[in-house]
């Protein structure tokens, strides 16, 4: 019994360095992926040109670049987590 607990710690663990450098790594290109997540509604306004925006509060671009990085963190680690969860209940199907 202490095995599968053992296991399931390991892969856990793996999901979460996995989120983690994810999320470094998106951090990393926040200028790239707002402006990927922003380009269609620049195209609907025509300002496909515009190179910078207008922010009301100080921590509304930390937080936007935040949010973005975490929510791409998230959509690109949940393969990755499915696949462990499927290596962890794999051997207790046979």
């Amino acid at each position: 019994m202490h095995n599968y607990f053992f296991e399931l710690k390991n892969r856990i663990i793996y999901v979460l360095i996995m989120g983690g450098l994810i999320f470094s790594l998106s951090y990393s290109y926040k200028e790239a992926l707002f402006y990927f997540l922003a380009k269609p509604i620049l195209v609907k306004t025509n300002q496909e040109n515009a190179t910078y925006f207008i922010y009301t509060h100080v921590t509304e671009v930390f937080l936007t670049y935040i949010k973005i990085s975490v929510l791409t963190g998230l959509f690109l680690m949940i393969p990755y987590a499915f696949f462990q969860t499927w290596k962890f209940f794999l051997p207790g199907f046979y």
